[in-house]
């Protein structure tokens, strides 16, 4: 059954991207998610890791939904910055804990970080992350717990 879901959502996910939908392309398209279908299995078969998804759906979306929204905001900002005759920036690394158990709670914090413009998750380590931010505010520390908030909320608690 995972197989099968890993199979529609690749299928679902590439017919979006690709916005093209004519034989030769849909059947490149196909051989391509089942090749990368059959590499998915065989490396789960050779490592035996396993990535458990302890999510919940509504949080995870409500996540997503915000995050959608800071992206936005951070752009703004970033772009502003760029555009300004002065450009007044005030860029650091900066460490922030990270309250996540999973690995894929944490992996989604950290791209959750890359992904906002101004900042990059640098280091990775268990429980505190070293981002670089372009222009540090008051708010950006209080920002980022905010975001390892939201994140630690979308796990299921065991």
């Amino acid at each position: 059954m995972k197989k099968i879901l890993i199979l529609s959502f690749l299928i679902i996910l590439w017919l979006l991207m690709s916005g093209l939908y004519k034989t030769l392309i849909l059947i490149f398209g196909l051989c391509s998610v089942l090749l990368v279908t059959f590499f998915i299995q065989r490396m789960s078969d050779k490592d035996g890791y396993k990535i458990n998804i302890n999510m919940t759906v509504i949080n995870s979306f409500n996540y997503f939904c915000w995050f959608l929204v800071e992206v936005v905001k951070s752009n703004w900002a970033v772009a502003r910055i760029l555009t300004s005759k002065k450009i007044l920036i005030n860029q650091d690394f900066i460490e922030t804990s990270v309250s996540q158990e999973s690995d894929l709670a944490k992996v989604i914090f950290a791209n959750s970080i890359t992904l906002t413009p101004g900042t990059v998750t640098v280091e990775t380590e268990d429980k505190r992350f070293l981002v670089h931010t372009l222009n540090i505010v008051e708010t950006t520390i209080s920002d980022l717990q905010n975001m390892n908030n939201k994140v630690t909320k979308i796990e299921r608690v065991k």
